[in-house]
């Protein structure tokens, strides 16, 4: 990817502008969606790349946005010399997206038709078959 970036003169960065703190919630989305299923392993090779996107696209971004809930901080309250975080109830990000009235019309029937045609018991098993039959290269360069 640095390379790629160096040829094409973007600027490389790991967090967004401005958002100094920005790195570590970046990192514990990683964690969550692929790094605890897939690894560590550094991905480099052309069919590497193609395994994982079509395993994150096809499988665990579905899997993830319509059937995985999620707790979003509300806010925080002081109690004597500790915070208290307040949560709101679970809901998955595809219900959350709907609810907030500001997501895009043209893709809300996609994004319906995606959560009515999926169901996460069969999806989950297919996650884990193609985990059990990730391609050796995938095991074989692990990072330093």
């Amino acid at each position: 990817m640095w390379a790629y970036c160096q040829e094409q003169g973007i600027a490389f960065s790991r967090s967004r502008a401005f958002h100094e703190n920005d790195n570590p919630h970046v990192e514990q989305t990683n964690w969550m969606l692929v790094r605890r299923l897939v690894g560590y392993q550094r991905l480099e090779a052309p069919e590497q790349l193609a395994w994982l996107e079509a395993f994150y696209t096809e499988l665990l971004r579905p899997y993830a946005n319509c059937f995985q809930p999620v707790m979003k901080l509300i806010g925080k309250e002081a109690v004597g010399q500790r915070t208290r975080r307040l949560y709101g109830r679970p809901t998955t990000p595809l219900a959350r997206v709907l609810q907030s009235g500001r997501a895009d019309p043209a893709k809300i029937p996609s994004l319906v038709h995606l959560y009515a045609n999926d169901s996460p018991l069969p999806l989950k098993r297919l996650i884990d078959r193609r985990l059990a039959a990730m391609p050796a290269t995938l095991a074989v360069t692990e990072s330093a």
